[in-house]
Formats: C-alpha cells, structure tokens, sequence
C-alpha cells in the first residue's frame, strides 16, 4: 500500500514536470504572436512623419537662408570695398591732374608776360579743371570740346576715359581769392591788420539779413554781439592774452573757454587750418555756412586779396570791403551794395586791367575827408594805391592809379549804372557767365581813397605769379547699378612755392616743388 502510494506521488509530480515546459514554450509563442502583430493605431500618434519631415525641412531650410545671406552680406561688402577703393584712386587722380594744371598756369605766367596787362590774368587754366577731367575721364560732349579748341578729333582717341560707370570731378581754387586771417595772427600780427581785419569782419556780418546769427546764445550759453565776433576771431590768433581793442591798446583779458562740459584754451597762435575757426566763440554753423569759404589761413603776399582770383560766389566779402571803404556808414545796410558788389566780383574774374581799358575816363571819387578814417590807420602803404603807368602813350615814367582805385572811382560814379551790361560783354567774349542782371538801376556809392587798397590788390608785389596756393578738391565716383553709388571725396591745399624732398623722386627740378600743406579724404 506504502509502495502504491508512493507511485501515485512520483507520477504525478512526473506528470507535473511534463507539462510545465508545455506552458512556457506557449507563452513564448504568444509573446512573440504579440510583437508581430500590428497594433491599433491612435489618435495621438496620427502625422508624426510629417511632423518629423517638416521640421527637418525648416532647419535645413534656416541654414541654407543664412549660409546665403552671409554668403551676399560678404560678396556686397567686397563690391563696396572694391568700388571704395576704384574711387578713391579716382579721386586722387584727379588730385594729380590738378597739380598738373597748376604747373600748367606757373608755365603760362611767364609767356604771357608779353601780353597787354588786359589779358596776362584773363587765362587761367585752373579755372577750367572740371571741363578739362571730365574730356581726360570720358565725358563725349567735354572731349568734342576740347578736341574743337585744340583742332583735334578727339571723340575716338585712345586712352582716354576711364571705366564705364565712373567719372571724375575736380575744382581749383585760389586761395589769394581769399581774405587772409594770417595778417592777424602770430607773432607778425600787427594794429594795422587786425584793425583792417575787425572792420571788414564787422561789416561783413552787420547787415540784418545775419540778424539769427547773433539772436541765439552759443553752446555754452553765452549771447555774443556783432562786435565781440571780429574780436573773438582776432584774439583766438594773436599771441597776447588781452583783449583786442580797435580803438586804442587793450587793457581787459581776452575771452576764456571754460564755461562749457568741454574746456579748452585759445590758440594764440596761427590758425592751423580753416576749420579751427569753429572752435572761436560766436563762430557758429551759420557762420560757417555763410562765410567759412571766404576767409584762408595761408597766404603768401600780405592782408589783401588778389581781385582775379576771386570766386563769384564771394560777393559777400566784396560787399563788405566797399562798405569799409565807403564814407556813407549807412552803406552796410543799403541793398544796393549787395547789388554792386555781385556785379563787380564777376569783372574782377576777368582782370581789373581789361576793365580799366574799357572804361579809360572815370573821374576821380571826391569825398569829404572828414567823413574818411585817418589815412594813417590804414592797413597797407600808400604806394599799393599809385603804380607806374604802362598804358600805350602814358608819360614816360609817370604815375597813374592803379586798376584797384579804377575799381574804387568806378564805384563812386554815375558810371556804376553801365557795370551789367559791361559784365555781359565781357563774360561773352571770355565765354563764362554774368551775374544776374538787376531789376533796379545801380547807384554810385562814395569812396575814401585808397581804401578800398587796403582789402584788394592787383597783383603780385614781386612781379612773380600772384598764385601760389591752390585748393583743390576732386571726387570720385564709382556708380554700380541704379542705386548703388560710392563717392570719395578729397581736399587738398598744394603750395606751389614751397620745397618737397621727395625721397622716390629724384635728380628733376619738379621733384621739389610744390607740396602738400592741407590733405585730407572723405
């Protein structure tokens, strides 16, 4: 019985042996059924493909937009270089071409020595640099020009023009046809000058069209007056620490800079360059606007500026002297001499000695002497006003007034009417133009003699060229497409008449002449 029991278990545990391994291998059956079999899909899994492609297509999308835009940011910024560079080298030769016609017009000084004095300063090369770069650059209509004042055919020669798309521009002008702060400056400065210097600065700003000027306090607060302004300028370049005076010795401290954020002290010293006047009290932006053309810091000869070397556009300065030259102090103020004086700075342009010949009679201007400041306060000599006379038929070795103090009987004269119609002519047969023609008739305005001497003069006082500093300014131009232009522009003072040593040229006497005193590129 024990031993059939004992079966019984050892059979049944068998038989539980038995089938465990049958459940396993089904449940590896079934496992493995599951994996195979597709799954349901759901709702939140739905476009997950599109997601993944869309996605990657905008990433790839934003590196390739700025791979390109870096790639047009660096290609544009080579294109503006390049054309920076294409015009400054256009601009500086333009600086070249200007030196050259100033070494054109020394050249012509001396051959037309043997011409009548009505035309020796009727041709000044320099006064048609434009003209002359624009035919050399390109432009067709200047080159037929210039090739029909030569006789030549110039419209298919060769090597000239420069590139499509560029050009150049270039202006020359004296700076003798500017009012010299010099005389007043420095160690030379003396009561003479600078008096002649405070009258001609106040009658240039005393007319009420300038009346905003002086209505407005500075950047430090401070209102400064018609009278303080010639005073400022002329302290700011003398060597003294007092006070201008143009009535007697000074004897008060000149203006101080220490009232601003930014204190400085004043030069008194010569003017380093033109520009340095806006560091001079008073001396604003509409000041500058209006009159910083007109004035120069170099200045070869003295205290006056050279008439044919006068800009149309400095009537201002003309009107100024002839009202400092007037004995009628209500002069400044009267339209009529802004009228005279832009008529006359056009004859000037053509030479006084061709306007003395045109008007040979002209009576002498009389005034009262005591309306007239003392002779003995005037800037130059009294021998600036009286030359020897070189007219056909003149006395040997007489004296005649010279073509400035034509210029001043002219003025006071009834003759004065005529000057439009004189300037018309004129301009026609140089082939330059006049100055507007007035609606209203010129009237003769009374001049102390030898006054107007003072602030003008004729020529050279050496007999040499009356030229000697020249400012030039040429531009660049690079034009690439519609819109796309780059300009560069430079500006230039050259002084003919001081020496370069040149250390790349060498063994040619042009190699130390001339230089640059002034240089700088925009």
């Amino acid at each position: 019985m024990d031993h059939g029991m004992h079966e019984e278990q050892s059979i049944e545990r068998n038989g539980a042996k038995a089938a465990r391994p049958a459940g396993v291998w089904s449940r590896l059956r079934a496992f493995f059924s599951r994996r195979v079999t597709k799954r349901p899909i759901r709702n939140r899994e739905r476009g997950v493909a599109i997601l993944v492609v869309v996605v990657t297509t905008a990433v790839i999308g934003a590196t390739a937009a700025d791979f390109a835009y870096s790639a047009q940011i660096e290609l544009e910024a080579a294109n503006n270089s390049r054309d920076q560079l294409r015009a400054e080298y256009l601009a500086k030769s333009g600086m070249q071409m200007g030196r050259l016609l100033t070494a054109v017009q020394g050249a012509l000084q001396g051959m037309l020595a043997g011409l009548p004095p009505q035309f020796r300063d009727a041709i000044i090369v320099t006064d048609y640099a434009d003209f002359l770069v624009k035919a050399i650059s390109g432009d067709v209509d200047a080159r037929a020009g210039l090739g029909g004042l030569v006789g030549l055919d110039l419209e298919n020669a060769e090597g000239l023009g420069t590139p499509k798309g560029t050009g150049i521009e270039l202006s020359i002008n004296s700076e003798e046809g500017k009012f010299p702060l010099a005389c007043a400056s420095g160690n030379n400065a003396n009561d003479k000058a600078q008096r002649s210097l405070y009258q001609l600065l106040l009658h240039l700003v005393r007319p009420q069209r300038y009346d905003r000027m002086f209505s407005a306090p500075d950047r430090d607060g401070v209102v400064i007056t018609r009278e303080d302004l010639p005073t400022a300028i002329i302290d700011w370049a003398d060597v003294d620490p007092l006070r201008f005076s143009p009535f007697g010795p000074a004897s008060a401290s000149e203006e101080r800079y220490d009232r601003g954020q930014d204190r400085y002290e004043a030069h008194n010293h010569y003017l380093d360059t033109s520009d340095e006047l806006m560091l001079v009290r008073g001396v604003s932006e509409d000041f500058w606007g209006a009159f910083g053309e007109l004035f120069t810091v170099y200045s070869s000869q003295d205290c006056r500026v050279l008439t044919g070397a006068m800009d149309a556009k400095a009537w201002p300065l003309l009107a100024a002297m002839i009202a400092a030259s007037s004995s009628d102090r209500n002069a400044v103020f009267d339209p009529n001499t802004a009228l005279v004086a832009q008529q006359m700075v056009g004859l000037l342009k053509t030479g006084l000695p061709m306007l003395k010949e045109q008007l040979k009679v002209i009576p002498a201007c009389k005034t009262r002497k005591e309306d007239c400041p003392d002779p003995k306060l005037l800037g130059t000599p009294p021998a600036a006003t009286v030359q020897p006379s070189s007219a056909p038929g003149g006395p040997p070795g007489g004296s005649g007034p010279d073509a400035v103090s034509t210029l001043s009987d002219l003025i006071c004269s009834d003759a004065i009417a005529a000057v439009p119609q004189l300037a018309e002519g004129l301009s026609s047969m140089l082939g330059s133009s006049a100055a507007p023609k007035p609606v209203i008739g010129l009237r003769a305005i009374p001049m102390c003699p030898g006054m107007l001497s003072q602030f003008l003069r004729e020529k050279a006082a050496n007999g040499k060229n009356p030229r000697r500093f020249y400012r030039m300014d040429a531009t660049g131009t690079v034009q690439r497409g519609v819109n796309r232009m780059t300009q560069v522009h430079i500006r230039g003072v050259w002084d003919t008449g001081r020496t370069n040593h040149n250390p790349v040229c060498v063994g040619h006497p042009s190699c130390y002449k001339g230089t640059w005193v002034y240089y700088r590129i925009d």
